[in-house]
């Protein structure tokens, strides 16, 4: 998706993503179905008890990532996370979904 489709969607630079997971809080992951992609939405808390936000779409180099198959987006996000020694992904959701969610810990 070229960046002028994507102003209209929030998104998060990949590496404001990993600054959120190298620093405090509570960073959650929802896959969702877009055309026929799967994207990961970021939402970040700041503390256990701060609402849970939402950053955006994740953005690499002004594009939004994305993949054909849930398996390869959760790929990207263990390459992302694997960098931060304490993130922890954990998949949740049910067969058959169109879209999973995603807690990473640290």
């Amino acid at each position: 998706m070229k960046k002028s489709d994507m102003d209209e969607i929030l998104t998060i630079d990949e590496q404001v993503l990993f600054q959120l997971l190298e620093g405090i809080g509570r960073v959650h992951v929802r896959i969702d179905r877009l055309g026929k992609y799967f994207v990961p939405y970021v939402f970040f808390a700041e503390t256990d008890d701060d609402e849970i936000e939402p950053r955006g779409v994740i953005a690499r180099n002004n594009c939004m990532l994305g993949a054909k198959t849930l398996e390869d987006v959760l790929s990207v996000l263990q390459n992302i996370a694997g960098d931060v020694k304490a993130a922890q992904i954990n998949a949740m959701g049910r067969p058959g979904d169109n879209a999973g969610i995603l807690e990473m810990m640290h």
